[in-house]
């Protein structure tokens, strides 16, 4: 009997000893990365540029895995592409979107509302008012690369609407 309560108070105090250091690691962790995020992005492909500023919330968070949820603004004050006539030109957008950041690896899904005009192109038909400007919905994604130390958050990569980007902002 006495070799049973042995073992019984052993293996209490050994899982009582393996959650506190897990809720350690996890309370460490926690302090580790930050909540919020504000960041300015710039992203440009030759004849296009694209500036935006965005908020991103992080909902879950384990060890180096997160999902965040993203907010962004965004301009195109600049698209120099010889386009054919009736393609999209974006011009601003407002964008949400789902981040998994693994490390220093983010993967970036969401959906944007858009407003574009239609381009002239090199044949122009005369019913269609191409200063006109319409919006609708675009699915968005990103694949980059996110370095954060402190209060301090870098961001790179390549996206549909972030071009080849490269962000900067705070954390808190």
């Amino acid at each position: 009997m006495k070799l049973l309560t042995t073992l019984f108070f052993s293996f209490f105090c050994l899982i009582s000893y393996g959650q506190e250091t897990t809720v350690n690691v996890e309370i460490q962790n926690a302090e580790f990365y930050k909540k919020n995020f504000i960041y300015a992005t710039y992203g440009n492909l030759i004849f296009v540029d694209h500036v935006s500023f965005s908020f991103e919330r992080s909902f879950y968070q384990k060890y180096r895995t997160r999902f965040n949820a993203k907010l962004s603004v965004g301009r195109f004050p600049r698209n120099g592409f010889d386009l054919e006539t009736g393609e999209k030109i974006n011009k601003k957008y407002l964008a949400f979107s789902g981040v998994f950041c693994l490390n220093l690896f983010e993967v970036q899904l969401g959906v944007a509302y858009r407003e574009y005009q239609l381009a002239v192109g090199f044949t122009p038909d005369p019913g269609i008012d191409y200063n006109e400007n319409l919006s609708g919905l675009q699915s968005t994604g990103a694949i980059g690369f996110r370095f954060e130390k402190q209060n301090f958050i870098l961001r790179a990569g390549v996206g549909n609407h972030e071009l080849l980007y490269a962000s900067i902002g705070v954390g808190f």
